[in-house]
């Protein structure tokens, strides 16, 4: 064997010969060093299995690595316990392929099989921490957040993978980024080009359908927990108050003045009548039924004779006169669609005998109304118009609004 077999060896038989005490690190989160098991945290200290925990002195916690570990053996959930932020793994495939071609330009061979087993784990890992997350988020969604109770807390861990998934689909646009295919498609990189091609790009077409399948899962589980959960604490609500008054009874449905609103939650029983014929007691109830009903006397329709056409002259035609704002905004026009110098629509209001009297800023905001009806219409005027606004607060670049206190208008030039 090779010094990295066994050194790995030698680690798995001392993980082998503390598995009781690291099974009972797990699963109650932490072990107090005694007597008994002091030599034995001093071994598994040494190799990094566990580490010191600060929150209790003389006690000791598995590490990170040796913790998933187990929870991938007891398929242990975690809330939040997966990431979607696959950044530091592409830009370090990106350092790997420059290192490569440096290393092949170089000559330097011992070097470039080195990193081309560096890139080969590299894109396995993306491959299986893919594969991983997309398995946890279905179990998740599937099993309805079951590692959580209340409503609130399956919206939020709802929430929080359906912007993992976000992040995914952003993942899906780097992996298959033409700039990055052009660096990785280069002559001497054609061994990492394969590599790439069996781990990620063979599987990227799956991983979209898998996203999106699990996406309308979530949404639809969501739109489901924000239904549910008013009608949830109605429900508490009416829990706890029967707790606190046990006597509590409902009133008889004819002691309500009027049908509460909460009695049209659903719509009412529709009630059809068949009546059998056959039975003697039906007919006899048929028969009083009849007899209550008023004879009407049938009165015959009346005739009416045809009238005479009778010649009036037309109505004459009214004159509807618009508002003061609209005419002279439509004034302006007209005479700006005949004049090459700018005519200023405020100075034009101010000026004016029936405007000059009103609101200058509300006349400029009729001016806009109709300016703008005119521009979505498309209209012939608006065609032969230059049209140049003048903004107020131009410089202001962070305000939320547009303040418009002048428009230009003349003839467009040919």
């Amino acid at each position: 064997m090779s010094m990295i077999a066994d050194a790995v060896t030698s680690h798995l038989e001392l993980l082998h010969t503390n598995r009781e005490l690291i099974a009972q690190i797990y699963t109650e989160g932490q072990v107090i060093r005694s007597e008994e098991n002091s030599k034995r945290l001093n071994q598994l200290e040494q190799v990094r299995a566990i580490r010191a925990n600060a929150a209790l002195q003389d006690s000791y916690r598995l590490s990170p690595t040796l913790s998933r570990l187990l929870d991938e053996a007891t398929h242990k959930t975690r809330s939040y316990s997966v990431s979607a932020d696959f950044g530091e793994q592409m830009d370090r495939m990106k350092k790997l392929m420059d290192d490569y071609s440096a290393a092949h330009f170089d000559g330097r061979e011992e070097d470039r099989d080195v990193i081309l087993s560096e890139f080969d784990v590299s894109v396995f890992d993306v491959s299986e921490d893919m594969k991983d997350f997309l398995l946890h988020v279905r179990t998740a969604a599937e099993n309805n957040f079951a590692n959580v109770r209340t409503y609130k807390e399956k919206e939020k861990q709802n929430q929080h993978y359906l912007d993992q998934l976000d992040r995914i689909v952003k993942a899906f646009v780097a992996f298959d980024l033409a700039a990055f295919l052009d660096e990785l498609n280069q002559p001497e990189r054609e061994s990492l080009a394969e590599l790439y091609e069996r781990h990620i790009l063979a599987n990227l077409s799956k991983w979209r359908a898998t996203c999106n399948d699990i996406t309308s899962v979530l949404k639809v589980y969501l739109h489901k927990l924000r239904t549910v959960e008013p009608r949830a604490k109605r429900i508490r609500a009416l829990q706890m108050h029967l707790r606190r008054h046990p006597e509590y009874e409902a009133r008889d449905p004819d002691e309500y003045p009027e049908i509460p609103e909460w009695a049209y939650q659903h719509d009412p029983m529709k009630i059809r009548l068949s009546p059998d014929l056959g039975r003697q007691e039906i007919r006899d109830s048929l028969v009083d039924v009849a007899r209550s009903i008023e004879i009407q006397v049938i009165t015959p329709p009346k005739q009416r004779t045809p009238g005479a056409l009778i010649k009036e002259d037309a109505p004459k035609a009214a004159i509807i006169k618009g508002s003061p704002l609209v005419v002279v905004a439509q004034r302006l026009l007209n005479e700006a669609s005949k004049s090459l110098a700018p005519i200023s629509a405020a100075d034009y209001f101010a000026l004016t005998e029936e405007t000059r009297g009103l609101d200058q800023e509300s006349c400029m905001m009729c001016f806009l109304t109709v300016l703008d009806r005119q521009v979505q219409a498309n209209t012939k005027i608006i065609r032969r118009l230059q049209i140049d606004k003048k903004i107020k607060n131009a410089h202001d670049r962070m305000s939320g609004n547009v303040i418009i206190e002048d428009v230009q208008v003349c003839k467009r030039s040919a």
